[in-house]
C-alpha cells in the first residue's frame, strides 16, 4: 500500500506530489488516480468497520458504501487534500447506520 503523502505520477507522466492532486485527478476521470485512492485509503475504511466490531458482511457493505459516496462526490470535496478524514467520517456514519438499524429476521 502506498502512504498518502508520497510522490506518485499522473497518466502524462508528471510527479504527482500530494494525496489533493489525486482526487482532482480521480475526479477528472483518471482511473490511476482513483486506484491509489483506493489503495491509499482501503486499510483506514477497513480499520473502522473492524473497530465497529461489523460481521463480514455488514463490513463488506460499508465498505463498498464508502467507495460508491466517494465517487458520487469526488467533484464536490471541498478539501481534496482532506479525503482521508472525509472517508474516515463516512465510514464511523455508515458503520453506526448499519449497528442502529434493525436487523430483519424470518418468522
Amino acid at each position: 500500500m502506498r502512504s498518502p503523502d508520497q510522490t506518485t505520477v499522473t497518466k502524462n507522466g508528471a510527479p504527482r506530489t500530494d494525496i489533493g492532486e489525486l482526487v482532482i485527478g480521480a475526479a477528472d476521470g483518471d482511473c490511476q488516480a482513483w486506484d491509489e485512492l483506493v489503495a491509499s485509503y482501503s486499510d483506514l475504511v477497513s480499520s473502522i468497520t473492524a473497530a465497529h466490531r461489523l460481521n463480514v458482511e455488514d463490513a463488506a457493505r460499508v465498505q463498498s458504501t464508502v467507495w460508491i459516496r466517494l465517487g458520487r462526490n469526488l467533484g464536490k470535496i471541498r478539501q481534496p487534500d482532506r479525503v482521508g478524514t472525509w472517508l474516515g467520517a463516512v465510514a464511523r456514519d455508515e458503520c453506526v447506520k448499519v449497528l442502529t438499524t434493525p436487523k430483519c429476521t424470518a418468522a
